[in-house]
């Protein structure tokens, strides 16, 4: 029996792997993360685009692991805030910022906003990359909706983004991730089909 081809996921974070694993379960791949590679060198996220990073990341990794790679970059975009956290949303208080940090930077900054205008989008790129790191195919999802007016310090930056499509506020990360990927999942998992050797 042939081996099924493997696919690099360019995360650590064992959640998101699993939520790909999910999304994924029906295609022909075996799912790696960076963990199952521990001489990799971490590539450093220095575009200034959510595909930029997420491009940067699958062509590096992809070089280095000489398979083909899959990689995200994903956060909050606030119109008030000209676009801001953008591409800097996980370290928008500091390289070592807490959560709590991160969130109270944001609303202190939004504290002279009317929550009715406080309009914001979660952005989500997905960039996956051939063996030799040359980029096959880009993919950006958003969910749009607000900030809502407090949070808790205990949760993290997302979890007090509330998003207009769903009406309720979404419980994590991984879960937003999942939301955005689906956007234009079809055309992205047509294109993992093809790329598979």
């Amino acid at each position: 029996m042939t081996p099924e081809p493997s696919l690099l996921v360019a995360t650590r974070n064992e959640g998101k792997l699993q939520e790909l694993r999910q999304l994924l379960a029906d295609l022909p791949l075996s799912l790696l993360g960076l963990d199952d590679f521990p001489t990799i060198q971490t590539v450093a996220e220095t575009g200034l685009t959510f595909v930029e990073n997420a491009s940067l990341k699958a062509s590096g990794y992809a070089t280095q692991a000489h398979i083909l790679t899959l990689a995200d970059d994903s956060g909050l975009e606030v119109d008030a805030l000209g676009g801001a956290p953008g591409v800097l949303s996980a370290r928008y208080a500091g390289e070592a910022a807490s959560d709590a940090a991160r969130i109270d930077k944001l609303l202190a900054e939004l504290s002279d906003i009317a929550v009715e205008t406080r309009t914001a989008r979660f952005v989500c790129a997905i960039a996956i990359a051939n063996s030799e790191g040359s980029i096959l195919i880009v993919s950006k999802g958003t969910c749009e909706g607000r900030i809502c007016r407090t949070a808790s310090t205990a949760l993290a930056m997302i979890r007090f983004f509330f998003p207009t499509v769903i009406g309720r506020r979404l419980r994590s990360w991984r879960r937003q991730l999942r939301i955005a990927s689906v956007i234009e999942l079809a055309p992205f998992r047509e294109h993992l089909i093809i790329c598979a050797p």
